[in-house]
C-alpha cells in the first residue's frame, strides 16, 4: 500500500504544482516529511490516501473472491483453528493469495494456527511463504501469539523461518516481554536460544526482567539473568527490577534477583542499595508493597531497617505509618540494633516513627515504639510532639494512650499552642481526653 501511495502522490503532484505543496520524497515511510501548506492541498492529499486505501481493500477482497469464495476462506480459518493441516494445505495450494486473508481480529491463518499451537498447520502455511510478521488488530505477530500460547516449538520454528523477534505490539511488548510475564520457562529459553536480547526495551523502558518481576516469575528471572539479563537497568520510572519485585510483593522474584546478581559479581550491599527515582531502596518499596515475605527477603539479605530514603524516612517510618505490627515486630526481631537506631531517626520534617504512628492513629504501634525507647516528647520541625500532632488531627485514641504514658501536656508548638489549645480547636471533648 505504501508503494501505491507513493505512485499516486507523485502522479497527481505533477499536474497540481499550483497547489503550493512542499514535500520530501526521501522517506515515504514518514508522512511528517510531507508538509501541506494550504487547506486545499491537505484535503487533496487526504482524498488520495482514502482512494488508495479503498482500492487496496477492494483489491484484497477481489483476490479472495476470485481465488474461490469467501466461504473457502472461512473454512481455511476454521481448519487452521482446529488443526486440520491437510485441508489448510488444499485450500492454500489452490490459491496462495488466501494467505493474505484476515479475520475480524486482523489475524491471518498463521496467527490462528500459532495461537492454537497447531504446529503441523504452521508448517503447511510456512511452506507457502506467508507474511510471517503480519500484525493483527492488537499489533501482535504470529510469534507473539505463539508465545502467549506457550508454544515453544512453534516459537522456535517461526524464528528459524525468519520471524522478527523485536516487533512491539500495541502495548509496546516484544515477544520476550510477553514470555517473561508468563510462567512457561521453555518459551523463554526458546527465544533466548535463538538470539533474542534479554534486555530489549518495552513499554516505559522496561526489560523482560521488569515484566517478570511484576508477575513474581522467579524462575524466569533466573533464566533471563543467566543469559545476560541486567538487574542494573532502570526503566523510565526510575525503577530497577528489584524495586518492581518489592513494590509487587514478589518474594520469589526478589530472591532470584539477589541470588543471580551475586553470581554476576554484585555484592548484596550493592543490589540492595539500588535507588529508584525517589531514592527509595528495595526495602522501602517492599514495606510499601505490604508483603511480609518480601520484607523478610530484604531483611534476610541484609537490607537495613535504619536506611533512609531522600526524605529521611526509614522503612520503620513507613511501617509505622501503616500500623503494620507484623512488619514492625519482624524488623525488631531480625535487626534489633538497627531497629533501635531507627526508632529515634528523624525524617526531613524531624518526625520520628512515633510521630508517623500518632499521625495515623495507630495505637498498637505507639505502645510498641514506647516500649523500645521512643522519645514520647520528641519534636518535629514545627515543634510538635506526637501528642500535639495527634490532637491536631483529632486522633483521640492516640491522645489518650500518650497521656496515659506520660506525654507532656505543657509543651507548645511553633505557633505557641499547647495541647489544650489544639484539643479545643480540633473538636476534642473532655470525655475523649
Amino acid at each position: 500500500m505504501l508503494k501505491s501511495l507513493k505512485e499516486a502522490f507523485l502522479q497527481n503532484f505533477t499536474c497540481k504544482r499550483n497547489r503550493s505543496v512542499k514535500m520530501s520524497t526521501s522517506r515515504f515511510s514518514d508522512f511528517s516529511s510531507i508538509q501541506c501548506r494550504t487547506r486545499s492541498a491537505l484535503t487533496w492529499f487526504q482524498k488520495i490516501v482514502e482512494d488508495v486505501v479503498e482500492k487496496e481493500r477492494l483489491s484484497m477482497f477481489d483476490e479472495i473472491s476470485a481465488a474461490g469464495d469467501v466461504q473457502l476462506v472461512k473454512e481455511m480459518f476454521s481448519c487452521a483453528q482446529n488443526g486440520n493441516a491437510k485441508e489448510v494445505a488444499r485450500i492454500i495450494k489452490a490459491d496462495p493469495t488466501r494467505l493474505r486473508a484476515k479475520n475480524n481480529h486482523g489475524q491471518t491463518a498463521l496467527h490462528v494456527a500459532a495461537a492454537k499451537d497447531h504446529i503441523e498447520v504452521v508448517e503447511v502455511l510456512l511452506e507457502q511463504h506467508p507474511d510471517i510478521d503480519a500484525l493483527d488488530n492488537d499489533g501482535n505477530t504470529p510469534l507473539h501469539l505463539a508465545v502467549y500460547a506457550g508454544a515453544d516449538k512453534i516459537v522456535d520454528l517461526l524464528i528459524k523461518n525468519g520471524a522478527k523477534t523485536n516487533i512491539r505490539n500495541s502495548q509496546l511488548m516484544m515477544p520476550i516481554h510477553v514470555a517473561a510475564e508468563l510462567p512457561n520457562v521453555d518459551v523463554v529459553k526458546s527465544l533466548l536460544s535463538n538470539g533474542v536480547d534479554p534486555n530489549g526495551i518495552g513499554e516505559s523502558g522496561m526489560t523482560a526482567l521488569h515484566y517478570a518481576a511484576a508477575k513474581d516469575n522467579g524462575v524466569v528471572m533466573q533464566v533471563l539473568m543467566q543469559r545476560g539479563g541486567k538487574p542494573c537497568w532502570k526503566c523510565d520510572y526510575g525503577y530497577y527490577p528489584i524495586h518492581i519485585a518489592a513494590k509487587c510483593a514478589a518474594a520469589s522474584a526478589m530472591e532470584a534477583i539477589i541470588e543471580q546478581a551475586i553470581k554476576q559479581g554484585y555484592t548484596r550491599e550493592q543490589i540492595l542499595s539500588f535507588k529508584d527515582r525517589e531514592n527509595n531502596l528495595p526495602l522501602h518499596a517492599a514495606v510499601n508493597g505490604g508483603d511480609i515475605k518480601a520484607v523478610k527477603v530484604c531483611l534476610s539479605a541484609g537490607a537495613s531497617v535504619k536506611a533512609q530514603q531522600e526524605d529521611g524516612s526509614t522503612p520503620l517510618h513507613f511501617a509505622c505509618a501503616q500500623g503494620n505490627m507484623e512488619m514492625i515486630r519482624l524488623m525488631e526481631q531480625m535487626q534489633r540494633d538497627n531497629f533501635l537506631a531507627a526508632v529515634s531517626t528523624v525524617d526531613v520534617l524531624k518526625m520520628t516513627p512515633l510521630h508517623r504512628a500518632a499521625l495515623f492513629n495507630h495505637t498498637p504501634a505507639i505502645v510498641y515504639l514506647l516500649e523500645h525507647g521512643a522519645d514520647i516528647d520528641s519534636r518535629d520541625n514545627n515543634e510538635r510532639t506526637p501528642l500535639l500532632l495527634a490532637a491536631s488531627k483529632g486522633c483521640w485514641t492516640t491522645v489518650q494512650v500518650l497521656l496515659e504514658k506520660g506525654a507532656d501536656v505543657h509543651v507548645r508548638d511553633i505557633k505557641n499552642r499547647n495541647f489544650l489549645h489544639l484539643a479545643v480547636k480540633f473538636g476534642g471533648k473532655l470525655e475523649q481526653i
